[in-house]
């Protein structure tokens, strides 16, 4: 499988045909070309209360045959009661009903809908407890299995072309060795929380998800993947995984991965779009091949004497991917300040400047290095105040503001680029093809940046000071040292305890005279229950958005740093950093745990923020 969620994978034909992508039949039907549809169409949906058991249709009649939330004492209509045996015989009629309408269907999604949330039932959970995962955990996720391996077994014989698929979205999977997934079960693993500026095997949780998912499937059922390659806030600004994806296809390559449904920027004017498209599909092909070599070949075809500039824009955000572990590149993230610095905005609009204005005017290439300068302009609406002081410091004549808008109106608007949907955005960017920027952000006076740290050389939050979640509690040592705790049960818990700030969390919120670019650290010690627990616990940022100065009441994952726990460690403080960050009124540090696998405790004694002159560079003085 080879689909993409894009502008051009919806409605370009021929350029589906040039990258040898499958499509969706009604593409080929409307361009006149129905030979040209595909043989079949792979099923990893949701399909839960929605195609099978319609929560519409069933749930006020029959409540019970829905997984049970236990704490509230309601139903969820997305998931099943798997130990519900009227509820197997309604889903046995109704894939015998659609199979009568279509039966030459080979694959079929029977995956929960959108929803993680397991059936806390007694039965249900009684069912969780016999497949106990060789480190002890017990994992909700044996439902999904036990599920699907139920409706696979009970149609093996009846339908022996036809092929059941569950659909993962990054959840710890068993590794239970009396589990495996029958014969004609398989599965699509959409791991969405991860850090999407590193490739797929930098995902510590991997191994548990996908990877595991892959082990599961018996010989020659290979695995499919539902992945992101978009930053759905905003798909017009940098987003730095132009190379990532080579090394991601050659782990989907290693662990047997069958095919890729890619959910990409939907429109062609975003960042590089078309050449993420292009590498996406040469290295589907062939994963092995120099990814550098690619973009320079895609780069110097499409933009021509322009191509130098933009493969320094390619660089510069790839330096910046690089530059700093633990930045936070989420699917969800409207900043650029956590990776980009100042300057590096600066660089990017006078390196894509100057290939626009390198290109000739009859250039058949002219517009396509236009929109390749558009990620330039959305970030630079976003960031003009950053990049004053900057544009000085290098010599660059900063564009007024007004320009750089209209500059990006009349490039978004172009007819060329508009091949049926022109959306900036999944998920609310602030600018939108009409307007182009929201009036607030775009009338905010305009003042130059500051993020000198100016209020002390070290802000220093004690264990007395920092806040938490329901399950944090203040404990003390028997030297006197004062500390946070936290103790998190790996099942059967009240509450959803991964990443569930309101929880299972231990951190500060600073205040506004606390903003500037620090180096930010905690002092923390875990209990770790196996020899190395990947993600014993994690820390990072969440913070308010702040374009132009101007506060947009959205909070947002900047920094995530896995701390790795070992037993040999346990008990014993230590001081982890996740570098030089910016800090804005509002922005909360925090730590919180793992799920991988069981803890016995993670506490914290203190968080605190460094100036970098102190470390840098030194200040007299200082203390």
């Amino acid at each position: 499988d080879r689909t993409v969620w894009s502008d051009i994978g919806y409605h370009d034909l021929i350029f589906n045909l040039k990258l040898r992508n499958h499509y969706y039949d009604g593409l080929p039907k409307k361009n006149g070309y129905p030979d040209l549809c595909r043989d079949f169409q792979p099923g990893v949906n949701e399909a839960i209360g929605g195609r099978f058991l319609p929560s519409k249709k069933f749930f006020e009649t029959h409540p019970e045959w829905y997984a049970l939330d236990r704490v509230k004492g309601t139903r969820i209509r997305l998931w099943v009661c798997v130990s519900n045996e009227e509820m197997y015989q309604q889903i046995f009629r109704e894939i015998d009903e659609f199979m009568a309408k279509n039966p030459n269907t080979r694959e079929l999604s029977i995956a929960r809908g959108d929803t993680q949330a397991p059936c806390e039932c007694d039965k249900c959970t009684e069912l969780v407890r016999q497949y106990p995962d060789p480190d002890g955990c017990e994992l909700y996720t044996v439902q999904d299995i036990i599920f699907s391996n139920r409706i696979g077994k009970h149609f093996a014989k009846k339908y022996p072309n036809l092929r059941f698929n569950m659909l993962p979205y990054g959840d710890r999977y068993s590794q239970n060795e009396k589990l495996r997934f029958e014969p004609n079960v398989g599965a699509a693993s959409a791991e969405l929380w991860r850090n999407h500026g590193l490739p797929a095997d930098c995902n510590e949780r991997s191994k548990y998800s996908l990877a595991q998912v892959c082990k599961l499937a018996q010989p020659g059922v290979h695995t499919y993947v539902w992945d992101y390659f978009a930053n759905f806030r905003d798909f017009m600004i940098p987003f730095p995984n132009h190379r990532i994806f080579a090394q991601t296809a050659r782990y989907y390559a290693k662990i047997g991965v069958r095919g890729v449904f890619c959910q990409h920027q939907f429109c062609t004017a975003g960042d590089m779009t078309e050449m993420k498209m292009w590498l996406f599909a040469k290295l589907l092909w062939n994963p092995y091949q120099d990814i550098d070599k690619l973009i320079e070949t895609y780069c110097n075809a499409a933009y021509g004497p322009s191509a130098k500039f933009v493969k320094e824009y390619i660089n510069i955000v790839e330096h910046a991917r690089l530059r700093q572990r633990w930045t936070w590149f989420g699917c969800y993230v409207n900043d650029t300040s956590h990776y980009l610095n100042d300057e590096d905005c600066v660089r990017i609009l006078k390196a894509l400047n100057t290939a626009a204005s390198t290109i000739k005017p009859h250039d058949p290439r002219k517009k396509l290095v236009h929109r390749a300068r558009l990620p330039a302009l959305s970030m630079a609406l976003l960031r003009y105040t950053d990049m004053i002081e900057p544009s000085k410091k290098l010599r660059f004549r900063l564009p007024p503001l007004e320009k750089i808008h209209t500059d990006w109106l009349v490039t978004i608007n172009d007819s060329s680029l508009n091949f049926g949907s022109q959306m900036t955005s999944e998920a609310g960017a602030p600018y939108n093809s009409v307007n182009g920027l929201n009036k607030t952000i775009l009338s905010a006076p305009i003042v130059a940046s500051n993020f000198a740290c100016t209020n002390s050389a070290v802000v220093y939050i004690p264990a007395k000071e920092l806040t938490g979640g329901k399950k944090m509690t203040r404990q003390k040592d028997k030297d006197g040292t004062e500390y946070c705790q936290l103790k998190i049960k790996p099942m059967g818990e009240p509450e959803k305890i991964w990443m569930n700030p309101a929880f299972s969390e231990i951190g500060h919120t600073f205040t506004a005279k606390d903003k500037g670019d620090w180096y930010v650290f905690a002092t923390v010690r875990t209990g770790v229950t196996c020899d190395i627990d990947e993600s014993s616990c994690y820390m990072g940022i969440y913070q308010k958005w702040y374009p132009n100065g101007v506060l947009i009441d959205r909070t947002m994952e900047v920094a995530n740093q896995a701390v790795v726990g070992r037993k040999t460690n346990n008990g014993q403080w230590r001081t982890i950093s996740l570098g030089k960050r910016r800090i804005n009124e509002g922005s909360r540090v925090w730590i919180m745990n793992g799920v991988l696998h069981p803890i016995d405790y993670i506490d914290v004694k203190e968080i605190f923020l460094v100036d970098p002159r102190v470390i840098e560079s030194g200040v007299s003085g200082a203390k």
